[in-house]
């Protein structure tokens, strides 16, 4: 009997190890969707999870600070600086079909196209977070929003900032927790224009997406649209 339950106890260790172990690669598209900004509110009670630089594991550090992210990330010149999270190469990237459609239309502004392999916890605590940084740093051209003000705001103010996290919990899943940022919107002349000094406007894109390898996904936000696939290694 006894070996018995060690055995079973064996097996269990085994599993979770198995599970702790399994890695995926995650490729992501983010673009804009040319929409009005003022039919979307912004949410002043959204407080940003990310003021510091170093929140969430930051795979573009090494090409900070730049004014702009670069559209396409190409893991092969960009290192993460990560033992658990590998950016992968510009030829593994997959969408690049819906790159390029994003590119020619119009409607739509491509943000950042990249990919990285990651180690997937069974808990969401255990997961890491991926930083995403992408488009314009604002930093220093305009004042700080009001989600920003009275915190310890350190480093650039990029035009998507946030984290994306994959984790399993009996199944995959897919969490998002980005802010899109955008300049104020000028109504007046252009000298009103250049008194003025506004501060950002900001908008949360927050979601949690069950998952599954192989597929696609579309995160759909008034302003913001990502395509992102989950493929297990």
């Amino acid at each position: 009997m006894l070996q018995r339950l060690l055995f079973i106890f064996m097996m269990l260790v085994s599993l979770s190890c198995a599970q702790a172990s399994e890695r995926y690669e995650v490729e992501l598209i983010a673009f804009k969707h040319y929409a009005s900004a003022d039919d979307v509110p912004e949410n002043l009670s959204y407080q940003l999870p990310l003021l510091s630089v170093d929140h969430g594991v930051n795979i573009l550090a090494n090409i900070l600070p730049s004014q702009s992210i670069p559209m396409v990330i190409d893991g092969a010149q960009v290192f993460s600086g990560s033992d658990e999270i590998t950016i992968l190469p510009k030829s593994s990237l997959t969408m690049n079909t819906e790159m390029k459609r994003l590119t020619r239309n119009l409607a739509f502004t491509p943000l950042i196209h990249l990919g990285w392999s990651v180690a997937v916890a069974v808990t969401e605590a255990g997961a890491p977070s991926v930083r995403i940084l992408a488009g314009k740093n604002f930093q220093g051209r305009y004042p700080l929003s009001k989600s920003q003000i009275n915190a310890d705001v350190a480093g650039p103010l990029f035009e998507l900032d946030g984290l994306i996290t994959l984790y399993e919990d009996q199944q995959l899943y897919l969490e998002t927790e980005l802010v899109l940022r955008e300049p104020p919107q000028y109504l007046g002349t252009a000298t009103q224009a250049s008194q003025a000094s506004p501060s950002l406007i900001e908008f949360p894109v927050k979601q949690r997406q069950a998952v599954n390898s192989g597929d696609t996904y579309y995160l759909d936000h008034p302003l913001l649209g990502l395509l992102v696939k989950i493929r297990k290694i």
